[in-house]
């Protein structure tokens, strides 16, 4: 979902409200979150940094250092997003924190090890935090890259999981998008089957 910065209050509201009534009724964990699209030029010089748990709006015009420090400052967590080349590629590749990993390593929380499609290995062999998402778009993408977190279901144990690695990449075995809608128009969804693709060294 892309939103313009005026409606950002409402977004905040609108998640607020939903994040309680996730908890009260299925005991969920619903958290806020922002990708920040810094495109530049070429892939060496874009990136896309994620936001999690923000409590209020950081300005879109900020550079990524100080994105990342006012994340931190509302106790968010700092994700480099598909930091590294997508194969499944539908959209420019953003390379500059991976690029610059050894400058932004100390500053990020986590980095994207699995993104829909698409594995990052590189993430792995440097030993660095990772998470694994989908980076949902569509219903089908459900079946896609998710983080399993070896914690009790309260985000600030989450939060520190991510930070220390108590983490594994998870994927959902995935149907086609005729499947998908199928399963859409049935009056139940059949469980899905999950296996893990790798596990953490």
């Amino acid at each position: 979902m892309t939103i313009s910065e005026d409606q950002l209050e409402e977004y905040f509201d609108v998640i607020e409200r939903e994040r309680q009534r996730a908890w009260r009724k299925y005991n969920m964990i619903v958290l806020t979150g922002i990708e920040f699209n810094k495109d530049g030029y070429t892939r060496k010089t874009s990136a896309h940094l994620l936001g999690i748990d923000l409590k209020a709006p950081i300005p879109s015009a900020l550079d990524l250092t100080d994105t990342i420090a006012h994340i931190h400052a509302q106790g968010g967590l700092a994700v480099a997003s598909h930091p590294h080349i997508m194969k499944s590629e539908w959209g420019k590749n953003t390379l500059y924190l991976w690029e610059n990993h050894e400058k932004y390593a100390p500053l990020i929380d986590a980095w994207e090890i699995a993104n829909r499609n698409n594995i990052f290995d590189c993430v792995g062999m440097k030993r660095l935090p990772f998470l694994a998402n989908s980076d949902f778009h569509k219903p089908k993408h459900i079946y896609s890259w998710k983080t399993l977190l070896y914690c009790e279901r309260m985000w600030t144990q989450s939060r520190n999981a991510c930070a220390e690695t108590s983490t594994s990449p998870l994927h959902f075995i995935g149907t086609t998008a005729n499947s998908w809608q199928a399963r859409k128009d049935a009056s139940q969804t059949r469980r899905t089957e999950a296996q893990f693709k790798c596990r953490r060294r």
